[in-house]
């Protein structure tokens, strides 16, 4: 940045707001872009999500739960003691936790640890923790994180609201809206039945659309943040995730992780 350049880091921005503040300060200083990369904010599923938000169906947002899983067999380096992952603060969930941490922030606005939960449940001994669940206070509901290293490759959002829920599978970008009024005089059983049917379609479509995605590599937000943080440049406009947008969710992360020792 010194020698004019702009920047698009990995995530987290730093391993501690310090230094983030010294990287804002000398970007500023030089007049360059500062952004990082929060790709799942771009992905299909999440922008599906944010349309259904903006347009009021679920009613005012209650709770939001965001599950993730990395398991050993799928992400063979969390066995391999040596690895870098193994020696961030939080061990492997120093390296997966900031993805949830801006998710949760993005329908939550800005959010707080109100407590954090790490357990072993696995096997591998090099690990002290192997799941985390993280109890979230935001501005706008309240949340949970759930990390795991134990169960089947997962990553899943559902998002509670006053007349409607949302739950979205981001690996098959399945996202669906069920929920709301129950007319009793109908008979429960059959409206069941209807929005059963309703949820099943949704789910067929959703997956067929996802896979469309996958093939045409529509399902990756890594191209279209970098693609966004360079027209910002060109077009002398804010990144779509700016350093402060990186700090904000460093500093939530550096309260969890300081918690799982």
């Amino acid at each position: 940045m010194k020698a004019g350049c702009h920047v698009f880091t990995e995530k987290p921005l730093a391993l501690n707001t310090g230094d983030v503040d010294e990287m804002i300060q000398v970007s500023k200083k030089n007049n360059v872009k500062l952004g990082t990369n929060h790709h799942l904010l771009f992905i299909p599923p999440v922008q599906k999500i944010k349309r259904i938000l903006a347009k009021g169906i679920i009613g005012n947002l209650i709770r939001v739960e965001i599950k993730q899983s990395c398991p050993p067999q799928d992400f063979p380096i969390i066995a391999d003691p040596n690895h870098w992952w193994h020696k961030l603060p939080g061990g492997v969930f120093g390296d997966t936790l900031p993805h949830p941490i801006y998710l949760a922030r993005e329908f939550l606005g800005d959010i707080e640890p109100a407590a954090v939960y790490p357990v072993k449940m696995g096997n591998l001994d090099h690990m002290r923790f192997d799941e985390v669940q993280i109890i979230l206070q935001g501005r706008k509901g309240v949340g949970t994180i759930i990390s795991s290293c134990n169960w089947p490759s997962l990553w899943m959002i559902d998002i509670f609201g006053t007349k409607k829920n949302i739950h979205a599978n981001l690996h098959n970008s399945v996202v669906i809206t069920y929920g709301g009024k129950t007319d009793m005089g109908k008979g429960i059983a059959s409206l069941y039945a209807r929005e059963n049917l309703q949820r099943s379609f949704r789910i067929l479509t959703d997956t067929f659309a996802g896979g469309v995605n996958f093939i045409q590599g529509k399902h990756r937000g890594i191209p279209t943040g970098i693609r966004k943080f360079m027209e910002s440049i060109q077009n002398g406009t804010e990144p779509p995730v700016t350093a402060e947008d990186g700090r904000e969710v460093l500093r939530v992360w550096e309260k969890i992780t300081s918690q799982m020792v």
